[in-house]
């Protein structure tokens, strides 16, 4: 009986030992690698999209995409290697071009953006779900791919944005929401461009901007009086949206000139308003909301954190407005100038007891609380899937979060946020906190 109780402890005790030695141990194996022909990147405009993750024709097994930088997208399938072997080369599936097909140019067809996503609603449980592909290339052009490779649609915004721009955000969602009846999905483009240094510039493209500034130079006095009564943005977040499987653009915010409204100066001068704030000098668009307005929703769609290119993000969301508190009633405040209760109003019998009765009745019935309606909102049930119905889009940017109507793209609301670093409810107080992480390294 000893000796079997011994033999228990002593494999307790090896298995107690063994898992506190190997429980947080992991390791990295050789699994596939893909070798690319990579150019020296010079500027940040020249770098290439990560690649993506993604199971485009729904086999259950993921595909790899890459892009090039002789405007390119490729496919790759990882092998399912043994244990005793080391790294080897993933197969090319397919790949597809981004040039044109009759003029085969590469200027301005470098991609900056790619995204996968589904765009057609499933109706029947364990439908296979088949992505589409969406690129965005240096030159705004749009390209929509189906899981063949084969394009759907292409559509180029190159004429919205000044030539020697690049692209310093750039963003894209994909998603199975339709604005209008007959469409598949919703795919929505977002980006905010920048001057580029004329020493990036090659030939082709200083051909182009001599062109350009060819034709504005003839149509400035054409359009003399509404540069004067107008200014550019030039912090200006451009968004597209288009339908997903014919590229029918659904509404557009452009980098539209935006008039100037006149403001009284006693307004905006502390020394003529007492009760100036930050909020006043931020000035809004009409029909635009202070974001404490949707204090709840903004938290919703938090974390945020923004350090390069690729971290400009689109966020399909539901907003709603905050609903205050309505104070409570403190007591000694209904009849504060006392004023004298009327026992006996005009047109009620005391006497009569049915009367008295009745309003008593009446009293008890008013004086009762009613109960509050649940707060109901619209779902969308899609089998084993349930969101919200959304009605904005929430580019998360460099400068903070832009909350847009789904259906128009009007702005609802911005909130402006320091850089680096991330913005969330950390403590759980309903209030938004700021981390950053500073520390040294020591040799």
């Amino acid at each position: 009986m000893r000796k079997r109780e011994l033999g228990i402890l002593l494999l307790s005790a090896f298995a107690i030992f063994f898992s506190l030695h190997h429980g947080g141990d992991f390791s990295f194996d050789e699994a596939w690698l893909h070798v690319t022909d990579e150019a020296p990147v010079k500027y940040e405009a020249e770098r290439l999209p990560p690649p993506l993750v993604a199971d485009l024709n729904g086999d259950g097994r993921p595909e790899v995409l890459v892009a090039t930088h002789d405007a390119k997208i490729q496919v790759l399938e990882p092998h399912n290697r043994r244990v005793d072997e080391g790294f080897s080369e993933a197969r090319v599936l397919a790949e597809v071009s981004l040039l044109p097909d009759k003029i085969r140019i590469s200027s301005g067809r470098r991609p900056v953006a790619m995204a996968t996503g589904v765009v057609d609603r499933s109706y029947k449980h364990g439908e296979i779900k088949k992505q589409v592909l969406v690129v965005v290339t240096s030159g705004w052009s749009v390209m929509c791919f189906d899981h063949n490779l084969k394009k759907l649609w292409e559509n180029n915004l190159q004429e919205d944005f000044p030539y020697g721009a690049h692209h310093k955000e750039i963003a894209i969602s994909i998603s199975n929401y339709t604005l209008k009846h007959g469409d598949s999905g919703l795919i929505i483009i977002g980006g905010r461009m920048e001057m580029q240094h004329h020493s990036t510039v090659d030939l082709f493209e200083e051909l182009m901007m001599s062109e350009k500034s060819e034709l504005h130079r003839r149509s400035a006095n054409e359009k003399e009086d509404s540069t004067n009564s107008a200014t550019a943005d030039l912090r200006h977040f451009a968004l597209y949206a288009f339908a997903g499987r014919t590229g029918a653009i659904r509404w557009s915010r452009k980098n539209e000139k935006i008039q100037v409204q006149p403001s009284d100066a006693s307004q905006l001068i502390p020394q003529h308003n007492y009760k100036l704030d930050a909020n006043a000098l931020n000035s809004r668009h009409p029909g635009e909301y202070a974001c404490r307005e949707f204090r709840e929703s903004i938290l919703g769609v938090m974390p945020h954190h923004w350090d390069r290119r690729e971290d400009t993000s689109l966020q399909l969301a539901h907003f709603r407005r905050h609903k205050r508190k309505l104070t409570k009633k403190m007591q000694g405040k209904v009849n504060q100038f006392h004023q004298p209760v009327e026992n006996n109003p005009p047109g009620m019998d005391r006497s009569n007891k049915i009367a008295r009765a009745i309003d008593k009745a009446t009293k008890i019935a008013g004086s009762a609380k009613t109960k509050k309606r649940s707060q109901y909102v619209p779902t969308i049930k899609n089998h084993t899937q349930l969101w919200w119905v959304p009605n904005v889009v929430v580019a998360h940017q460099k400068e903070g979060i832009e909350a847009i109507h789904l259906a128009s793209g009007r702005t609802i609301c911005k909130l402006h946020l320091l850089e680096g670093g991330l913005h969330a409810d950390i403590n759980g107080d309903r209030v938004l906190d700021h981390v950053q992480m500073r520390g040294a390294y020591f040799i």
